[in-house]
Order: C-alpha cells, then sequence, then structure tokens
C-alpha cells in the first residue's frame, strides 16, 4: 500500500486504540479517527475488546434522585482518577489529595479532558494540581453541573408539539410563549387569566 503512494515520508507507529480512545475520547468526534473508531466497533461486534462502552455522561447524573447523585459522581470520578494514575481504585483515599498521589501537569490535563468529555463541564486543572481531594472535586462538579442545568435554556415550544401549537392561535399566547423568560410571575398570571 505504501509503495503505491507519492507520500515523501512514511510513519509506522504502533498504537493501542482502545487505550486511546479511552484516554482521549474527544478524538472520537475527528474524522480522521473515524476508520480506526469503525474497525473497533467491528472488532466488538466480533467478539473482541473495544473502547465503545457504555459512558457516565451529564444526562445519566441528573436523571438520578439527587441523594444519589453525590455518590455515582464519586464513584465516577474515582474511576477517571484511577485510570489516569494508573491505580487500583483501592488505593484512592476519597479524602487524600489528589496531587499527592502523584498527578502532574499532563495527567491532569487528560483527567480533565476526559471527565469533560463525558459530563460536559470539568473542574480546571489547577483544583486538580492545588490539593482538592476527590470529595472536593466531586462537590465542585456537582454544582457546577447543577448551575450550568439552571442556566441552560429551556425550549419554550417544539415545532412538532401539536398540543402547543394548537393552543397558540391568538396574539396573546404567542406573547406569553415568546416572552415567557422576560416576565414576572405577575405578568404570567394576568396574561393566563386573559386567555382562560
Amino acid at each position: 500500500t505504501l509503495l503505491r503512494q507519492d507520500a515523501a515520508q512514511v510513519g509506522a507507529v504502533a498504537i493501542d486504540w482502545p487505550e486511546w480512545f479511552d484516554a482521549y475520547p474527544h478524538t472520537q468526534e475527528n474524522p480522521f479517527f473515524a476508520q480506526m473508531l469503525a474497525a473497533q466497533a467491528d472488532d466488538a461486534v466480533a467478539g473482541q475488546d473495544s473502547p465503545l462502552v457504555a459512558r457516565f455522561s451529564r444526562s445519566t447524573l441528573l436523571m438520578l434522585p439527587e441523594p444519589e447523585q453525590l455518590p455515582a459522581l464519586n464513584s465516577y470520578v474515582r474511576e477517571q482518577i484511577a485510570r489516569v494514575l494508573r491505580l487500583p481504585l483501592a488505593m484512592l483515599d476519597p479524602e487524600q489529595p489528589i496531587n499527592s498521589l502523584g498527578l502532574d501537569s499532563m495527567m491532569a490535563v487528560e483527567l480533565k479532558n476526559r471527565i469533560e468529555s463525558d459530563l460536559g463541564s470539568a473542574p480546571s486543572i489547577v483544583t486538580f494540581l492545588q490539593g482538592a481531594s476527590i470529595s472536593d472535586v466531586t462537590k465542585q462538579l456537582l454544582e457546577r453541573v447543577a448551575v450550568e442545568q439552571e442556566a441552560a435554556p429551556v425550549p419554550i415550544v417544539a415545532a412538532q408539539d401539536e398540543q402547543l401549537v394548537a393552543l397558540a392561535t391568538d396574539d396573546d399566547t404567542l406573547a406569553l410563549l415568546a416572552n415567557l423568560d422576560h416576565l414576572s410571575d405577575t405578568d404570567i398570571d394576568l396574561l393566563l387569566d386573559k386567555m382562560l
């Protein structure tokens, strides 16, 4: 294959693709890696190992009842730290500073990328390097996800929602739906009373 190409230079590198995608999950979206990812999926069908395992996600976390969110997130963060540091989970004390476990700046970047890829949010690299414990990181991460969830825009009307579209027949209804985020509770009550 190489002899038939016009490449001036070629390099051959042995890469453990499952480990690569595990360490850099965001590269799965890169077209350059699409062939490698497809090959891994084919291997999974053939019964071989694949990095395409179910991942913990923001939606998974938010679907849990509130009392279960912190323990589940703590478990997830511990697993990610254990993977990055190549340590058994049993060695990780939730209250021990992560930087005392041998975490360096490159590992902190990898850890941040892993968490951000799965949850859409992550603590800063500085947090990992300045002595935060697993418990500290977990609490900070849960607070961040909760704040981002509250700040996320909520769609008012889905075009496919026939009931809402049928309801939105007059100008007052359309005004209410278009400006719902900017109206006070009193204004919303007045408009609803007027419509009903």
